[in-house]
């Protein structure tokens, strides 16, 4: 005979509140996986068992039988722990009606630590063979129920990425015990669980507080573990009774402004950097007389980074005189760019931050075009103009500071490389700029 030590224990809550006892082991499903990182965070996904499914399996022996045909019944000897005397005594003995292998323990035994054996008996109802003792224990059940969960911060249940925020949660409700720690027969678990995606991510606050009534408690949770995305407070008993999931515990993360819009605007510095046919005919590598435009939407916003689209455009004015001839023109260039910024923040004030700098990195694609590029000879000969479109890339990074409100000052530098017939221009850009985030 084996016995299976993996077995389920449990006990029902009577009326007002007066409990019974129930066993150590819950079902997985109402807690996180054993394989939960120890920053909170698991893989699995988290589901909340109603309590007949979790109650049907309280106070619950099973074991295994490798000859059960021969087994006329069992006997399991149940034993209590006297913390006092540091001592096990018997508490009953419980038989089977026949060779079943799972029993349900009535009465329900009250909460403590135990242990027990299992006795088999042969078909002449002598014992045969006896298992060596299993312990367990023992937990009050109390189902706990959330009523409100508010931030110490704004006292909402809305949490506001752009704002300074502690981490710490005040929560009302019932039966809102302290942890195992405190307790190892009456305690009630916390999980802060996100309700979106096939893998919920599960985070496992710090208890800070818990009212003598059982009724408030306050804890504290790592706030770079959360996103945008909406949460739910959940607490669990030792049974793996677990309140349930409503819009009374419920915690939305976000941004105050869902998207962003950057325009800005400014003065930038073209340079040659390689392929020498225009510093060959201008006499120059760089080309001060030239501006520079960006705009940028962003609607992916996330605490890591937000992700949009943007263009950007600069205008170069192309003028250089020698003794016999002057040139003169235009060149434009324009691209669509994916881009990416990387807001930072700095506290300001007690429970406010403020988004100061913007790192922003950027790449894509467009055309860069020569319009109306003329040789001026003397006694008004004119060269016939230089007129193309020419594909190119573009890929840039920069630096926003925000000066007051949504005013920033833009310092950026981009790499151009023009696909121009028998040259490839590679030029760099780099610029300052004045922007308004709107």
């Amino acid at each position: 005979m084996e016995i299976r030590t993996a077995f389920f224990l449990g006990a029902v809550l009577l009326l007002f509140s007066n409990p019974f006892a129930f066993g150590q082991n819950q079902p997985d499903s109402a807690l996180p996986s054993e394989e939960t990182s120890s920053d909170g965070e698991s893989g699995d996904e988290f589901e909340i068992e109603d309590d007949l499914t979790v109650e049907s399996s309280w106070q619950e022996l099973v074991w295994d039988e490798l000859d059960s045909d021969s087994i006329l019944r069992y006997d399991i000897v149940i034993e209590g722990f006297d913390e006092k005397n540091s001592e096990w005594t018997a508490v009953r003995t419980i038989s089977t009606d026949g060779n079943e292998t799972r029993l349900m323990i009535e009465p329900k035994l009250s909460a403590g630590k135990y242990r027990y054996k299992v006795v088999s008996y042969n078909l002449i109802g002598f014992p045969s063979a006896e298992s060596g003792w299993n312990e367990f224990d023992i937990y009050k059940s109390f189902k706990p129920q959330i009523r409100s969960v508010s931030t110490a911060v704004n006292r909402s249940s809305t949490i506001y990425l752009e704002e300074y925020n502690d981490g710490i949660l005040n929560v009302n409700g019932r039966n809102l015990f302290g942890t195992k720690d405190a307790n190892p027969f009456n305690y009630t678990s916390y999980f802060l669980v996100g309700t979106t995606g096939k893998n919920r991510l599960v985070i496992v606050p710090e208890l800070l507080e818990n009212s003598s009534d059982n009724r408030k408690i306050k804890v504290h949770f790592d706030m770079d573990k959360i996103d945008v995305g909406t949460f739910n407070f959940v607490a669990t008993d030792a049974s793996g009774r677990s309140s349930v999931l409503n819009d009374d515990n419920r915690i939305s993360v976000k941004f105050k402004k869902p998207v962003d819009i950057d325009v800005s605007g400014g003065y930038a510095v073209p340079m040659n950097l390689f392929d020498d046919t225009l510093p060959f005919y201008l006499d120059t590598k760089i080309w001060p007389e030239s501006l520079r435009a960006k705009v940028s939407l962003l609607p992916f916003k996330r605490r890591w980074g937000y992700i949009g689209v943007g263009a950007s455009a600069f205008y170069m004015r192309i003028r250089t005189e020698f003794d016999n001839y002057e040139i003169d023109g235009n060149l434009y260039a324009a691209h669509l760019n994916f881009t990416f910024q990387k807001p930072i923040f700095r506290k300001v004030g007690e429970y406010m931050r403020k988004h100061f700098m913007t790192v922003e990195a950027r790449g894509g694609i467009g055309m860069t075009s020569f319009a109306n590029v003329l040789f001026h000879f003397p006694h008004g000969i004119d060269s016939e103009p230089l007129n193309s479109s020419n594909l190119s890339f573009d890929v840039g990074a920069g630096v926003q500071v925000y000066l007051m409100g949504r005013l920033f000052l833009e310092l950026d530098a981009d790499f151009v490389v023009a696909l121009v017939p028998d040259m490839s221009l590679g030029m760099l850009v780099p610029s300052v700029s004045v922007g308004w985030q709107f």
